[in-house]
């Protein structure tokens, strides 16, 4: 059965031609789609539908949003909308069932043998903390979530009923105080709906934060390369292995690798991990314009050592 992927995204950074040559170069067989925008229609080798053709059902979502976060509206509002365009092209287009993908994410494995895992199941993300007390906890969701379609139509209905609910509505507020109190420029994000949405249907979902067998191995979905909360350490971000195509991280307590599907590119500051992706990135497509972008970064470096070599003899 051939698997559904799909990307969405505004704009054309640098990085997504990476993003996209890795998930056609790692599944070839595979539908995959960008829903994007004029400047981002420029890549032959997978499908591009344009956001606005699919936003009837985003733009009635904006009437329902509130935003409670220290982030842009416009940001924040399109992180619930992409979902809501995602459903619209899975009608128009008969999609029974699909994978959504992060734009900043690296797909090194076939999802075929994952979706036998997940295909039972009505819907699976990424939630580490079900049960937290902790507000600061409470989030879920991507880098990549697997839906049938009616689990996406349920999960959409909840974005737009908890807004309508005072029970969620006070627990929203609940963790608007819990950030502000430590000074954190965080609030109620996509992410968040999502998290209550599993705990609403945990019988139905699949937890890919949990580690789980993929053709006798123990895989885990990455939540971003910079989490090493759980990991072995390589300076900011967890320590990685590449063997053979495949990619593994490290348990922090038993040493043991866990094998990688994807590597999550999550985070700016105090470091942008997005600028890592070329440097990640396995593909042929583009090598030889990474070949030449390494070779004028290293050109740089030397031209920088030798200026600062002659100005110190100056001194």
């Amino acid at each position: 059965m051939q698997c559904n992927i799909i990307i969405t995204h505004k704009g054309n950074p640098s990085h997504l031609k990476y993003v996209l040559a890795q998930i056609r170069e790692s599944n070839p067989r595979a539908n995959i789609v960008l829903m994007g925008d004029a400047s981002n229609d420029k890549y032959p080798f997978v499908k591009h539908a344009y956001l606005d053709d699919y936003f009837t059902a985003a733009r009635e979502f904006a009437n329902v949003y509130v935003h409670k976060n220290a982030t842009s509206v416009e940001y924040e509002l399109f992180c619930y909308q992409r979902w809501f365009c995602v459903y619209e092209y899975m009608k128009a287009h008969n999609l029974t069932d699909v994978f959504a993908l992060d734009s900043d994410v690296l797909l090194y494995d076939n999802l075929d043998n994952i979706h036998r895992v997940l295909a039972e199941y009505d819907f699976a993300v990424s939630a580490k903390n079900l049960d937290a007390e902790n507000p600061g906890w409470w989030i879920a969701g991507p880098p990549m979530g697997y839906f049938h379609i009616d689990a996406l139509k349920n999960m959409l209905d909840f974005f737009i009923n908890s807004y309508r609910a005072k029970k969620y509505l006070k627990l929203f507020d609940q963790k608007m105080d819990w950030h502000k109190s430590r000074k954190e420029p965080y609030g109620i994000c996509d992410m968040t709906q999502i998290f209550f949405f599993v705990k609403e249907n945990k019988d139905k979902f699949f937890n890919l934060s949990v580690p789980f067998d993929v053709c006798g191995e123990t895989t885990c979905i990455d939540k971003t390369i910079l989490d090493t909360t759980e990991y072995v350490a390589d300076g900011p971000r967890k320590k990685l292995l590449f063997e053979k195509g495949r990619v593994y991280a490290f348990d922090r307590q038993t040493n043991k690798k866990l094998r990688f599907p994807l590597l999550h590119f999550q985070g700016y500051t105090p470091i942008n991990a997005k600028e890592w992706i070329p440097a990640f990135y396995r593909g042929r497509r583009y090598r030889f314009k990474l070949w030449r972008r390494n070779l004028r970064q290293r050109a740089k470096e030397f031209r920088k050592r030798i200026f600062m070599y002659k100005n110190k003899d100056k001194k």
